[in-house]
């Protein structure tokens, strides 16, 4: 069962207050939610943050090893393995381009290592990731409940303790999607967000 199957069987699950919503429009809520889940995965990826100079050191001196590891790798090659990638490569490079690649790619990484800065001014690196893909999902996911159900997406709080069936929407949303964070602490983020904004 995939992601989407999965986060379909959620929505399915909820009251339905919209005659309009079948099996189309259910489909296209999962891809929303999903979508912005997505974009989210991508913006917590390493590549979207700035790092220190010595961590971005670590990062080249890798990088060329790695570069060169499979350079040598490819020159040790018999004639039999290098002919049926060549055979196989397609649209791709086959082996002997890709070491003609690989030997700049080392060059580039020795020229971008030695330019790196001396420092880089503290309100220019980014940290560890936000959890921006669960953020995303469930401002998504919100808009979806409410759509389908015809109820605010709110959180209950009973004895100090949130719940309620929105929540436990969002928990089965994130499990659906594979998320790690917690359901409650991002209903209340985007509750407090709204409230800023006066929503």
């Amino acid at each position: 069962m995939t992601r989407k199957d999965r986060l379909i069987a959620v929505l399915a699950a909820l009251p339905q207050d919209n005659p309009k919503i079948g099996a189309k429009e259910l489909d296209q809520i999962a891809n929303a939610i999903q979508i912005g889940a997505g974009l989210g995965r991508i913006l917590e990826m390493p590549r979207a943050r700035k790092a220190a100079p010595k961590k971005a050191e670590a990062e080249l001196v890798k990088y060329a090893k790695l570069c060169r590891a499979l350079g040598v790798q490819i020159q040790s090659m018999s004639q039999t393995s290098l002919g049926h990638l060549k055979a196989h490569a397609g649209d791709a490079l086959h082996p002997l381009q890709l070491f003609d690649h690989l030997s700049r790619a080392i060059e580039n990484g020795r020229r971008a290592f030695h330019d790196l800065p001396e420092e880089l001014p503290d309100d220019k690196l980014t940290g560890a990731p936000k959890k921006v893909s669960a953020s995303r999902a469930t401002r998504q996911a919100a808009r979806a409940y409410q759509e389908i159900t015809g109820s605010k997406p709110t959180r209950v709080t009973i004895a100090g303790k949130a719940g309620g069936p929105y929540l436990e929407y969002l928990g089965q949303v994130f499990a659906a999607l594979e998320i790690t964070a917690s359901p409650e602490a991002q209903a209340r983020a985007m509750e407090e967000s709204r409230a800023s904004k006066g929503h």
